[in-house]
């Protein structure tokens, strides 16, 4: 896990400075990372077997390309020239990250949130279904409404949409926790460890853009 967080910090870095110094650039990164992540993830979705080393860095990489341009997007945006780093919006995003993270770690490890079978389920139709919604609106985002939240704008219904995203997330944390907690009871093989980091990776770089896009629509007029 720490290794793929290494990977995609590293790409994000290099993102995150060319939206910057070359906007252009940026911009081709953030699109090459946005459709090889849904690309792969939809691969990852139907396939049987647990996802392997390569892969999974590939992934990382996928994931940093998109991650640290937006976030250089959404930094020079809704970020005021001089304002403290803790008032950056991508600041507070993760802050916010870190603290869902380890409130869910919490309530999973006291037995508050317990994962039982029927859970799953409807979590994972859950996640099944804002996954479809995700791409509806984010074709509606591109080709008709030319906003950057797409359904709902910045009024209440687009801050419901980024509460219950940003609320679908943290629970999915839970999960990740409960399968890696069965891998390690059951003495599941180490080379699994890469499928069970990539899926935490994801819930968590998942959780961080749904905290950026929820305080980004507070933020705006």
């Amino acid at each position: 896990t720490g290794a793929l967080f290494a990977v995609m910090l590293a790409v994000a870095a290099i993102g995150w400075t060319l939206s910057s110094m070359a906007p252009a650039i940026g911009g081709l990164m953030m699109m090459v990372g946005l459709v090889g992540t849904i690309g792969m993830a939809l691969f990852m979705m139907f396939r049987r077997k647990p996802v392997g080393v390569a892969m999974a860095v590939l992934y990382a990489a996928l994931e940093g390309a998109f991650v640290g341009p937006i976030s250089g997007f959404y930094h020079a945006t809704y970020d005021t020239t001089g304002s403290s780093v803790f008032e950056s919006i991508v600041t507070q995003a993760i802050l916010a990250t870190l603290c869902v993270f380890g409130a869910m770690l919490v309530l999973y490890r006291t037995g508050v949130i317990k994962v039982t079978q029927k859970f799953r389920a409807i979590v994972s139709m859950m996640i099944v279904g804002y996954f479809v919604f995700s791409l509806i609106n984010l074709g509606y985002m591109l080709f008709f409404d030319g906003s950057p939240f797409g359904f709902g704008g910045t009024g209440w219904l687009g801050i419901a949409i980024s509460v219950f995203g940003t609320g679908l997330a943290a629970v999915t944390l839970a999960l990740d926790f409960d399968a890696i907690d069965t891998a390690i009871r059951t003495h599941a093989p180490v080379s699994y460890g890469w499928h069970l980091a990539i899926g935490l990776l994801v819930t968590l770089v998942w959780l961080y853009l749904e905290l950026l896009r929820l305080l980004a629509r507070l933020r705006s007029d």
